[in-house]
């Protein structure tokens, strides 16, 4: 999955698109997929 992650404080600068890995859930947890997102 790729996600925009903050590596450390800061601007937006600080902002990187990485592939990371899919969450892992139990049975009492749900995955909610969004598919697109806003920083403002």
């Amino acid at each position: 999955m790729k996600a925009v992650m903050v590596t450390e404080f800061g601007g937006p600068e600080t902002m990187e698109y990485m592939d990371a890995d899919m969450p892992s859930i139990n049975s009492k947890q749900v995955l909610i997929r969004v598919e697109t997102t806003r920083v403002n």
